[in-house]
């Protein structure tokens, strides 16, 4: 006896479920990764990505899948899921990012050299070398 489900033969082994499952759905999810990214053209290798890990978990999740009522629907909610948590740890890694421009780098790099010869006993006057750099730094 063969049940259909959505148009899927359920006595198909997991490869062939998961060859159908492509075939028939690969494009409507790439077109919804793309949708959910607000067609952002610097972000189609993030949509590329997303939408292969969408995939890919299908394939880990086959045995389940097979017997789903909705794969598509599995299909949709896990890309968006998965779209989600992406943006989510980008925008934590974000938070944590810190840009320091050439300027800064340059300044600190003479603050340390400095504060080495400060160290060493090289300066005498430790109140001219502060005076000609614009700001102090302090070390916690």
């Amino acid at each position: 006896m063969r049940f259909y489900l959505w148009g899927v033969n359920s006595s198909k082994s997991g490869d062939e479920f998961f060859e159908d499952l492509c075939d028939k759905h690969f494009n409507h999810v790439y077109k919804y990764c793309k949708y959910l990214v607000k067609g952002q053209n610097n972000l189609m290798d993030f949509v590329e990505e997303c939408t292969q890990q969408t995939f890919l978990e299908a394939r880990k999740q086959i045995s389940k899948l097979i017997n789903h009522p909705n794969p598509q629907g599995w299909l949709f909610t896990t890309a968006r899921n998965l779209i989600n948590n992406s943006y989510r740890n980008m925008y934590i890694r974000k938070r944590h990012e810190v840009f320091i421009d050439d300027y800064i780098t340059n300044t600190l790099q003479s603050l340390e050299n400095d504060f080495d010869q400060i160290l060493d006993g090289r300066v005498e006057d430790v109140d001219t070398l502060a005076n000609e750099n614009y700001f102090a730094v302090t070390l916690l």
